[in-house]
């Protein structure tokens, strides 16, 4: 209220009107307190090594911060704030090893939204996937493959003895390096390359001692090779539990053990030869468990070659897929996964059209035009800022009807409480601007990729894993800004 007494001149009307005023009740209505949303996880699930600190934060659509949580303190809480809407925008923030810290922002989240992952894999903690900093100066993306971590404690011990026919490093006939090596994987391992380096060779036999998780969800595993002299194709694929195995327990495989297959190809054209990396992953999916990488193949410059290659047979179908091309900073990256037919080659199309531009305290980004025909699901402007070595990296979603055309948003503030619990981070907040560094767009035919969905999988919301019976492709663009 504005003093009377700039006003009134008369001491005794003032006081009049002060009591008059002081007297009358305030009719602006009262906001109540709500549940913006709620957190029960599994217990643990944010207790590593290298997250310092991973928050939960409530903003209303224009930016102004309604609290926050802390799920390395707990994992099961509710967010209550004084608000009237029936949406907010929520922020998860991730801090990294004290010197990494990533915004993935989400837009028109229902009040009262439960965030709950108590399934029976979730105390598997599967490794949640970032978006990681495109630009030059930052480390292009290293694309990541879902993984579990190396659970030695409580492995079993499987020691594998194996006919030598196959390929391997000092006797091959392979043509190139990736026929020349023997190719182990087990159901939910993290290493998704494979490749075999014998223990020794004795007798007319290859040897090697490996680990293997021991819980039904991980239960399966594949050995490839390829025939010297022939270069065919064979495969031998375990669904055996090894849980009993102690160290003086041998599993011995002859070549009739084997199932003969084939080593197929797929052939890459772009616009662009210059990339960074290609890579193929193929898989195979079972209800209730893991999955099971079947093949993998990386391709890099120095190969000088487009083409990426895979094992097929009977013993072991293949019934998911993942093809990843990493291009130059200026040039569209590439990556689908499907249970579709593997096609003999796929060409990455370029993203045109987009553009950003900073007005005010707001950005207006113009978005690519659609380039496949599945629907867009999803998109994502990305940004960062930088100094003395500490990186902050800002994820801005959008849904599937928001990413096209012209949108015009603006970055909200990290809270002051999390940036002071770091050394570094206030003065990296307060004296730099944000810097659009990457775009990315998400197509595909089924359900569960959304911007909301892609938060379920930070704070690890998993269903038991189920194989998807109809056909689909997720495919994923990216380009630098």
């Amino acid at each position: 209220m504005r003093p009377l007494t700039k006003f009134l001149h008369w001491g005794g009307i003032a006081i009049i009107l002060a009591i008059m005023f002081s007297c009358q009740k305030d009719s602006t209505p009262e906001v109540k307190s709500n549940v913006l949303f709620s957190v029960d996880l599994a217990s643990g699930s944010f207790n590593n090594d290298y997250e310092k600190g991973v928050y939960l934060a409530a903003y209303t659509p224009d930016g102004d911060l309604l609290g926050y949580g802390n799920l390395t303190d707990s994992t099961k809480w509710d967010l209550i704030g004084k608000y009237t809407g029936d949406k907010i925008d929520i922020l998860f923030i991730d801090v990294w090893n004290y010197d990494y810290l990533a915004i993935y922002h989400f837009t028109d989240v229902p009040i009262g939204q439960s965030f709950t992952g108590q399934s029976s894999l979730a105390s598997a903690s599967p490794a949640r996937i970032k978006l990681m900093p495109t630009n030059p100066k930052l480390g292009m993306m290293k694309q990541q493959v879902p993984s579990v971590p190396n659970q030695r404690d409580g492995a079993c011990i499987l020691n594998l003895k194996v006919e030598d026919f196959g390929n391997r490093t000092g006797n091959t006939t392979g043509t190139n390096s990736y026929e020349s090596y023997a190719y182990f994987h087990g159901r939910g391992t993290a290493y998704p390359y494979g490749e075999i380096f014998w223990d020794k060779v004795e007798n007319g036999y290859t040897f090697m001692q490996n680990y293997l998780t021991p819980y039904p969800e991980y239960q399966g595993f594949v050995l490839n090779l390829l025939e010297r002299g022939t270069n065919d194709a064979y495969s031998y694929y375990s669904d055996q539990s090894f849980a009993n195995f102690t160290i003086s327990d041998t599993l011995t495989l002859h070549k009739s053990d084997f199932t003969k297959g084939l080593l197929k190809t797929i052939d890459i054209s772009s616009s662009s030869n210059d990339y960074n990396h290609i890579f193929l992953i193929t898989y195979n999916e079972q209800d209730g468990k893991r999955d099971l990488i079947t093949s993998f193949d990386d391709i890099t410059p120095s190969s000088n070659e487009k083409t990426v290659r895979y094992f097929t047979g009977d013993n072991i179908p293949i019934n998911k897929w993942r093809l990843s091309y990493n291009a130059s900073f200026y040039k569209t990256s590439y990556s689908i996964t499907s249970n579709m037919p593997i096609p003999n080659a796929i060409e990455v199309k370029e993203m045109t059209g987009q553009s950003i531009r900073k007005v005010n305290d707001h950005f207006e980004f113009t978005h690519s035009s659609a380039v496949v025909p599945s629907p867009l699901v999803q998109s994502v402007v990305q940004f960062f800022k930088e100094s003395n070595h500490i990186v902050f990296v800002y994820n801005r979603f959008f849904e599937g009807s928001q990413s096209s055309g012209t949108s015009t948003f603006k970055l909200y503030d990290i809270p002051a409480a999390i940036l002071a619990d770091n050394a570094g981070f206030t003065d990296l907040d307060a004296n730099n601007s944000w810097i659009e560094t990457g775009y990315y767009q998400s197509y595909t035919n089924i359900s569960g990729f959304t911007p909301i969905d892609y938060l379920k999988s930070q704070l690890g919301v998993f269903a038991t894993p189920k194989v998807i019976n109809e056909e689909y492709a997720v495919e994923n663009f990216k380009i630098g800004l």
